[in-house]
């Protein structure tokens, strides 16, 4: 749907600048796990001089979800560019249609709230007007007159107006297609976690695995004792059983409940496969994940089967 004069009339353009604010904390936050991940390799590999296939397994996967980490951070910080972009496109715009809608507005014009269609409804003749001789009923050349100016200031002024609106368009339209591309995609079935990730495993993406309707089996003995102490949280938030099903699914989906799954294109980590402010950076700490990720639904979609419904629908959660 195109942006309308109405549109950027009631923009408000610093929420985009806010806006702005968090996906640039969102990209600080993916390049704070992107060092975390290094110095856990000065720690755990380097330092204790261990060699072999492990480790160089061990650092290709690290040096890949670093790569991946860094060039998401790149693309948050791209979003973050375009919503400056369009917050200052907007303001201007809008600034600009203010000063045309008071300029028609003097010239008895009406100025349509939603199109910015701007139009005139001439007197008719005989009406008693003021004029600097006093009192006046118009005549039909009067309103000839009338009609002639005001069709004038509407040639001057409409392409001005429409040419605001389509400014605020082009930046709207940049900004979607930025966020469009930050959208994952779909895996398929040769994309899904096998065995044990490990320490710096691949978590999910975020895309549906082999079926939509969604996998409730326990994926290991850990899995299983994450999924215990999910579902002991499970009254606190009074969601029902049904909830519990989709929570299972979703995280199976996401992570397949392992606590030390990794991202490495997002750097979504964790269980719930945490991003952004407020993440997650403790691998392998299960009760603080899920934890994290309960309190997560609740405050975003209120409850597991919507968290549920908007995976299958969107890709995300």
């Amino acid at each position: 749907m195109s942006v309308t004069y109405g549109d950027v009339m009631k923009a408000d353009p610093s929420m985009l600048n806010k806006s702005a604010g968090v996906w640039k904390d969102w990209a600080d936050a993916v390049l704070v796990h992107a060092g975390y991940l290094k110095e856990q390799v000065g720690q755990h590999i380097e330092k204790q001089h261990w060699d072999g296939p492990p480790a160089v397994l061990a650092r290709g996967k690290v040096d890949g979800t670093h790569a991946g980490l860094l060039n998401s951070a790149e693309r948050l910080r791209s979003v973050e560019g375009a919503l400056i972009s369009a917050g200052k496109a907007f303001d201007e715009a809008k600034n600009t249609l203010v000063g045309l809608t008071s300029e028609a507005q003097s010239h008895g014009l009406q100025v349509d709230a939603e199109t910015g269609h701007l139009s005139y409804t001439a007197p008719a003749v005989g009406t008693v007007v003021m004029d600097t001789y006093g009192k006046k009923a118009l005549t039909q050349a009067d309103v000839t007159n009338l009609v002639n100016a005001a069709q004038g200031y509407i040639n001057d002024l409409q392409p001005r107006i429409d040419a605001a609106v389509e400014k605020a368009g082009r930046a709207d339209t940049d900004l979607s297609q930025t966020l469009a591309g930050l959208a994952p995609p779909r895996r398929s079935d040769s994309d899904q976690p096998t065995g044990d990730p490990g320490p710096y495993g691949v978590g999910g993406s975020g895309g549906l695995g082999p079926s939509a309707s969604g996998d409730t089996s326990t994926h290991s003995a850990s899995a299983g004792e994450a999924q215990a102490y999910a579902k002991s949280l499970m009254a606190q938030y009074g969601w029902s059983e049904s909830d519990w099903e989709s929570l299972v699914k979703l995280w199976n989906q996401e992570s397949g409940w392992n606590a030390n799954a990794v991202n490495p294109s997002s750097g979504a980590a964790g269980i719930p496969q945490a991003l952004g402010h407020g993440h997650v950076f403790d691998l392998g700490d299960y009760k603080a994940q899920i934890q994290w990720g309960l309190n997560y639904i609740r405050d975003r979609y209120g409850s597991p089967n919507a968290a549920w419904a908007h995976e299958v629908s969107h890709n995300w959660y």
